[in-house]
């Protein structure tokens, strides 16, 4: 009977600590994969943020060009305001 309830005590405290351990598994899995997500969201946020200062890039080129057209025109010699 001593045996019995040894063992017992024995496998209840072994059985409790494998569900810890698993427990503190399973946390540190869920902590690594919402880590990989705020990684992943933030590599997005900074590409959404490299395109939108390329486009703003392009689009001030892009008046500057427009702009200096404009102003070989008014000062090119064969215009009409002479």
């Amino acid at each position: 009977m001593r045996f019995a309830s040894t063992f017992n005590l024995s496998f209840q405290r072994w059985r409790t600590r494998e569900e810890g351990r698993k427990k503190e598994e399973e946390e540190e899995e869920e902590e690594e994969e919402e880590e990989e997500e705020e990684e992943e969201e933030e590599e997005e946020e900074e590409e959404e943020e490299e395109e939108e200062e390329e486009e703003e890039e392009e689009e001030e080129e892009e008046e500057a060009i427009l702009s200096q057209k404009t102003l070989k025109c008014k000062i090119s010699p064969h215009s009409n305001n002479q």
